[in-house]
């Protein structure tokens, strides 16, 4: 019994170095294949959230080798599903708390609002940020309206 635990222990202890082996998404082309995969699956008509991500996953994991390296196409994926595609109705929101500014997706402009928050995203009309990985930063994306740490927008 006690060498089947030690052997449990071993076979975690590798596959956990495995995994922190593995490298971070530093692939400038993350952007790149975002738009693209937007372009494909379509975020603002999309009627269903989870097949939009599926869709997204698909394209991203389409692009490797020749578009993106093999490590960002989980990079891809968590934008998209962080993201108000496929939920009508849904806006990305940034929250400002004495922890910084986080981004959450809400069912609605008035959920965000209420939690004391500023849309920066809808799909109907379209306009802002569709993901959350693009509408709480200090920059302003290429459909990001600009705003500040603090989620104030700008002038």
């Amino acid at each position: 019994m006690r060498s089947v635990w030690k052997g449990l222990l071993a076979i975690s202890f590798v596959l956990g170095a495995a995994h922190v082996g593995q490298s971070a998404c530093t692939d400038p082309r993350v952007s790149t294949v975002r738009a693209s995969a937007e372009a494909m699956c379509h975020c603002t008509t999309s009627t269903n959230h989870g097949q939009y991500v599926k869709c997204v996953a698909a394209f991203a994991k389409s692009q490797v080798p020749a578009s993106l390296d093999a490590n960002c196409t989980g990079a891809v994926k968590k934008c998209a599903a962080h993201s108000i595609c496929g939920k009508p109705g849904a806006v990305t929101c940034c929250i400002t708390t004495s922890k910084g500014t986080k981004c959450k997706t809400k069912s609605s402009a008035d959920s965000c609002t209420m939690k004391g928050g500023i849309v920066t995203g809808t799909l109907s009309p379209p306009s802002g940020c569709s993901s959350c990985c693009d509408a709480c930063t200090n920059t302003t994306g290429p459909s990001c309206p600009p705003h500040s740490p603090s989620g104030a927008f700008l002038d």
